[in-house]
């Protein structure tokens, strides 16, 4: 009985004990289990209910906020949370043995992308430009986003850049070095978007640049290279060239000095500058040196390029020099051969120009070099002309003159012509006068048969004509005239033969009827002819 009684008083204490506890934090439930940001420095309050072991609410509980990672999210002591960087972190709160937490997820958003440096640059074709671009991106609230994708593209003139693809830095900024294209003067323009469709809505940032030209890699021949002229004459072509970069680009505005090197000539100008088109041009006069000449033309760090023209002595002037006035026998050599002179149109000698000699008039021939010595003074004119032709070319030596070895006349007596001539120019012709040879023949033409009474004068003169071997009448020719004795007279005795080579004289018959002779004779030789004369009493007729 006592032990049930001791039991009862302890139950009954174990109660009024309970009865008097106090109430403690035993659970925490937070506002939201998850904060989400889209902006730095966005905020968002959280609160805390407090709940002791009977499940009641202790408004008065104290609640201690804290951040795992305050660069992400900071938290105040009132449970208000500040978006501080991108990232993930916990936000706890405790009171007493209760705790809770919430998980903060930052993630900026791009809400504006500008352009930030690196726009409006000139720089050399193929080369990075000085500054790099650069572009800014700032979230709702204008903070820096960190951590957004940022292409870059080329969109017009070539090039490259570096990276293409980037994310922005803590300060919001991406960046990219940008490589121009090889086309000088053409647009060259870089466009900058945020990536993977973040950035809808924002649009680009355009970046422009001007691209000149690089330095001279090529000074390139145009024109005017190779021509053949005459010397001491300005070439027909200008001498043209092109002053480039590695890409072909044309150099504007670039000083070249064009100079001759090899032949003496002259350039109409040293000095030139390059044209838009990294152009220039000269004239170039030859000088008086025969063959190959050269220019040079120089750009800025580069090595001279050589231009190259063929200098030629051009026939301008042919003149005979040889020949002139000669005369000679038909048949034979003149004595002085048919030789010209050639000059170029400066008065220099032309060496080595083809000069036609031919046979213009009288039939004769032309006799190459060495060929008159050979055939000799006492070679018959056939024999000698059997060795020429109607027609010989003969070189011009370092002289300017070209000659004939000989020229020998045709058989015709009287004026004989050779003609020269030399590339375009119009031919030249030389006269000479070819002289009828030793009589070998004498032929009567006139008086001969006649009858007339004698002691008296024939009515026609007795009349011959001399003439070569060739049939050409030979002038100043003595004939005798000389009857036979008893038949006569002849007056003159003696007569020279005219131009047509022809002689004659009157014949006074002698007093005896009958046949009478004259005899004419080549003074100083055998050649001679007879007339007859029929002599009647007085009163006879007379006959021709």
């Amino acid at each position: 009985m006592r032990d049930r009684s001791l039991k009862g008083l302890l139950l009954f204490v174990m109660l009024a004990l309970t009865a008097c506890e106090s109430p403690v934090p035993t659970t925490l439930t937070l506002s939201q289990s998850t904060v989400e940001f889209d902006a730095v420095g966005g905020t968002v309050a959280l609160t805390a209910q407090v709940l002791d072991q009977d499940g009641q609410a202790l408004p008065s509980a104290r609640v201690t906020w804290t951040s795992a990672s305050p660069s992400v999210a900071q938290v105040s002591s009132t449970g208000s949370v500040i978006a501080a960087g991108n990232g993930t972190t916990l936000i706890r709160a405790e009171a007493g043995a209760a705790s809770a937490t919430a998980t903060v997820v930052v993630r900026q958003r791009p809400a504006s992308l500008v352009s930030d440096t690196g726009g409006g640059q000139e720089g050399v074709v193929g080369d990075p430009l000085p500054l790099p671009l650069s572009v800014l991106v700032r979230d709702r609230l204008g903070a820096p986003a960190e951590g957004i994708v940022i292409r870059f593209e080329v969109a017009e003139g070539g090039g490259d850049l570096e990276p293409g693809v980037t994310a922005t830095g803590f300060d919001g900024r991406a960046s990219a070095t940008w490589t121009l294209g090889e086309r000088a003067g053409e647009p060259q323009v870089v466009t900058a978007s945020v990536s993977e469709g973040a950035g809808e809505g924002l649009g680009q940032v355009r970046f422009e640049a001007a691209a000149r030209a690089g330095p001279p890699f090529e000074l390139r021949r145009e024109g005017g290279d190779g021509q053949s002229f005459r010397r001491m004459g300005t070439l027909p072509d200008s001498i043209r060239v092109r002053l480039l970069d590695r890409f072909e680009n044309p150099i504007d505005a670039t000083p070249l000095s064009f100079s001759v090197k090899v032949g003496g000539g002259a350039v109409e100008h040293s000095n030139r500058v390059t044209d838009i088109d990294g152009r220039a041009a000269t004239r170039w006069t030859l000088g008086a040196e025969l063959g190959p000449q050269r220019l040079e033309v120089t750009a800025p760090g580069l090595s001279p390029v050589p231009l190259t023209a063929l200098a030629l002595a051009i026939p301008d002037t042919l003149r005979f020099i040889g020949g002139i006035g000669v005369s000679a026998t038909v048949g034979t050599a003149v004595p002085d051969p048919p030789a010209v002179l050639v000059l170029d149109a400066g008065g220099l000698p032309v060496p080595s120009a083809a000069v036609t000699f031919t046979i213009a008039s009288g039939g004769g021939t032309l006799l190459p070099s060495g060929a008159a010595d050979a055939a000799g003074p006492q070679r018959s004119s056939i024999s000698t002309a059997s060795q020429g032709a109607a027609s010989l070319v003969v070189m011009t030596d370092a002289a300017g003159r070209a000659a004939v070895g000989g020229w020998v006349l045709g058989t015709a007596a009287g004026s004989q012509s050779v003609q020269a001539e030399v590339d375009e120019l119009p031919p030249k012709s030389l006269t000479a006068t070819a002289i009828a040879g030793p009589t070998t023949a004498l032929t009567i033409v006139g008086g001969n048969g006649q009858s007339g009474v004698v002691s008296t004068v024939l009515t026609f003169a007795p009349t011959v004509v001399a003439r070569d071997e060739h049939g050409n009448p030979v002038s100043g020719e003595r004939i005798e005239f000389a009857p036979l004795p008893g038949m006569g007279v002849a007056s003159p005795a003696r007569v020279q033969t005219g131009s047509d080579g022809r002689a004659a004289t009157s014949w006074f018959l002698g007093p005896d009827v009958g046949q009478q002779q004259l005899l004419a004779r080549v003074e100083g030789t055998t050649i001679e002819v007879t007339f007859l004369a029929t002599a009647m009493a007085g009163g006879g007729g007379a006959g021709g």
